[in-house]
């Protein structure tokens, strides 16, 4: 690989482990980059040779949701445990956000509280962000496919690990804090979500993510 890779960090896809994996290897020159501009940039602001990483569009969903729910925590660890660490942000919850999360205990509660309509308009509140379809960062196929000759690399997250050893040689960290994983706090934090909200979830609200999704996996660029 010649040239350096432009990483577009959307939200849940693994961006913050790379930052943390590229901050534990100073003295390793990263030939991935992620952009200052952080879940502000969208594709059609990325330069040349960009790369991003796929989810299960409910996994990361739900991962979401869990991000906010247990934000306090983070940041209690990230002031205590892991407080020689960069701080990579724990936006306060807003006003709507902490009412939705004090009355959604899980994910599929979240998603009732969607389907039926639930505000959601107007806020700027990170727990929409983070939730959001990630068409809102490549856009949805017909804007994509405009910018889809700045794409050199598209993964799954299951593949993380071995793509940032292999194609970048840099080793993931080890420890959940800066891995973002669950596994950071004794409680359950559950994916599950009932028949109803995942055919909602898959045919009406991101079925666009889907479609997108599974465009992407036929592309040249797409690393099975």
């Amino acid at each position: 690989m010649s040239e350096t890779h432009n990483y577009l960090h959307i939200p849940k896809t693994g961006g913050t482990a790379i930052k943390y994996a590229i901050d534990d290897n100073p003295n390793h020159s990263p030939k991935v980059v992620i952009p200052s501009h952080g879940h502000s940039q969208h594709l059609r602001t990325m330069n040349k040779n960009t790369v991003f990483m796929i989810r299960h569009p409910l996994e990361r969903f739900c991962s979401g949701f869990w991000e906010r729910k247990t934000v306090d925590l983070r940041k209690k660890k990230s002031e205590t445990e892991f407080k020689d660490l960069k701080n990579f942000g724990y936006k306060p919850l807003g006003s709507l956000e902490k009412t939705i999360l004090d009355q959604c205990a899980t994910p599929d509660q979240f998603l009732d509280y969607l389907r039926e309509g639930g505000k959601t308009e107007g806020t700027s509140t990170a727990l929409f962000e983070l939730t959001a379809p990630f068409t809102n960062w490549t856009g949805k196929m017909e804007e994509f496919q405009k910018h889809e000759d700045k794409i050199v690399m598209v993964f799954h997250i299951n593949n993380l690990t071995h793509v940032m050893k292999s194609v970048y040689n840099l080793d993931m960290p080890n420890d959940p804090f800066r891995q973002r994983s669950r596994k950071l706090f004794d409680m359950d934090q559950p994916y599950n979500v009932t028949g109803k909200n995942r055919l909602w979830f898959e045919n009406e609200y991101r079925k666009e993510e889907y479609e997108l999704i599974a465009y992407i996996k036929t592309r040249p660029y797409y690393l099975s």
